[in-house]
């Protein structure tokens, strides 16, 4: 007699294969969801206790104490600015794996960094169509300023770059024109807000960044500035928002050193926490 055996066909054992590893992806996402709030519940605790403590300090003796006395946390790097003349104050709160977050006097969380601090290398805007020269979302600068012009990457502590730089890296660029990024599909009347830190040691030409719009009119270009005067050894924010003319048809972020076109004789302007926005 023949005995008669079952058992799993192939495509049976790769259904269950398939399922398993389903189940596994659901998993994981689900515990780096849970990681991840965590983290984001670690450091709002963090931020609120700095902020009491610094309210504190503040209403004991009429100054605010330093940041790195406020957490005991390695893992929570605080940074703050604040003005005891108008009771003001914004300390933001970097680390690895952590989402950077801020808080203000009021008590009130926000998400990225305080106005002039560094959101932390692996810090990127989530609404930003570029970040070149600013935050480096990964630590690398954006492939296309390296192809189309003088501009290069720093560490915001490369000297000669002036200090309280509110970014991780710097770009420095030394050549007129600097193409910031890849062009990307616009339309007449769409409005552009950008805003960046800007600084010089030594240029006498005007700095700025604006988008280089282009359609049926050919190439125009507008944007925000600071002269050198006024950013020499420190840094500087310019902000501004432009509208897209009749006739565009796509537009890039553009930044360029006043000047002869195609010269290089200012160098260095450097600049960083470049943010290209559609309002």
């Amino acid at each position: 007699m023949k005995t008669k055996q079952s058992g799993f066909t192939i495509v049976e054992l790769l259904i269950v294969i398939v399922i398993i590893g389903i189940l596994a992806a659901i998993t994981i996402v689900a515990y780096n969801g849970i990681q991840q709030r965590a983290r984001d519940a670690k450091m709002v605790s963090a931020l609120q206790s700095a902020n009491k403590k610094a309210q504190v300090e503040y209403n004991l003796n009429g100054t605010y104490p330093a940041a790195n006395t406020l957490t005991t946390d390695a893992s929570i790097n605080l940074v703050m600015t604040a003005n005891p003349a108008t009771e003001t104050l914004c300390i933001t709160g970097t680390g690895a794996d952590y989402t950077t977050k801020n808080v203000n006097q009021s008590g009130s969380i926000n998400n990225g960094p305080c106005d002039g601090h560094s959101g932390g290398v692996s810090y990127c805007p989530a609404d930003s169509y570029v970040a070149i020269n600013g935050y480096f979302c990964d630590g690398t600068i954006n492939s296309v300023a390296v192809l189309h012009s003088g501009a290069i990457k720093l560490d915001a502590t490369t000297a000669p770059i002036p200090a309280g730089a509110p970014g991780a890296f710097v770009g420095r660029q030394a050549s007129r024109d600097n193409t910031g990024s890849n062009r990307f599909i616009a339309a007449a009347g769409e409005v552009y807000c950008l805003s960046g830190w800007v600084s010089t040691v030594d240029s006498a030409v005007t700095h700025r960044i604006g988008v280089m719009f282009q359609g049926s009119y050919g190439n125009s270009w507008v944007g925000p500035g600071s002269t050198a005067d006024n950013a020499r050894n420190r840094w500087v924010k310019v902000s501004g928002c432009v509208t897209a003319p009749a006739g565009t048809t796509s537009a890039g972020l553009w930044t360029q050193n006043d000047g002869a076109n195609g010269t290089t004789a200012n160098p260095y302007w450097y600049q960083t926490a470049i943010q290209l926005t559609k309002q």
